[in-house]
């Protein structure tokens, strides 16, 4: 059995001025920092053997807050990336129903078959096929330790929805996390996974909190 704890990054600014990020690479805000803070806290007396982060700084940037005081270091875990957003990439979503009506479309009402507009990363299906990939790998490389992953939404509710058995197609229906949001879950290499627990944020104060931001 491998203990995986799944959480997203803190609040960036492109979060806090409602802008498409996706693979881009946008800081955490001075209030993505502080929930790192609250994470750090959480996490300073669960004992864990690896930390992993996506290759984006905001993950990073969070992963590192978390892991202070911790022994290990934060390792790079390319897979973990979040989905290519495409031409949304960097826009505000204020103006995409004006200058990007079909990609945003695609995004809100046909979410499973979204890809970005010239990514090559497989789009929202990319993302479950990593997820599944995740589960596999940890139980096999890492069998009765623990592990923390830090990453990004779409990628975490991927992870959720797999996690708790369901079908790809109902992805749609399985909530967003909020900023640096948990989920804790039991991988084995034979059985299905057995979540603990998922999206919670009971660390985040309600002057902190960010609700439903993707």
């Amino acid at each position: 059995m491998t203990t995986v704890y799944f959480v997203r990054h803190g609040e960036t600014t492109a979060n806090a001025s409602r802008i498409f990020q996706g693979i881009s690479d946008f800081p955490l805000s001075p209030k993505g920092i502080a929930q790192g803070k609250l994470l750090q806290k959480r996490f300073a007396q669960v004992p864990y053997d690896h930390i992993f982060s996506s290759p984006l700084s905001r993950a990073v940037d969070t992963a590192k807050i978390l892991n202070e005081g911790h022994p290990c270091s934060v390792e790079i875990l390319p897979i973990l990336i979040e989905v290519d957003g495409g031409v949304l990439e960097g826009e505000p979503f204020a103006t995409m129903a004006e200058r990007f009506p079909k990609q945003l479309d695609l995004y809100e009402n046909h979410h499973l078959d979204f890809v970005g507009e010239g990514a090559t990363d497989g789009g929202v299906r990319g993302a479950w096929e990593r997820v599944q990939q995740i589960c596999r790998m940890l139980p096999e490389q890492y069998p009765e330790q623990t592990v923390v992953l830090v990453a990004h939404g779409a990628v975490l509710r991927s992870f959720n929805c797999f996690i708790q058995g369901f079908p790809f197609e109902k992805l749609p229906e399985v909530p967003w996390g909020d900023n640096t949001c948990v989920t804790c879950v039991r991988l084995f290499p034979d059985r299905k996974p057995e979540p603990v627990y998922i999206n919670d944020a009971s660390h985040v104060t309600s002057d902190l909190a960010t609700k439903d931001v993707w």
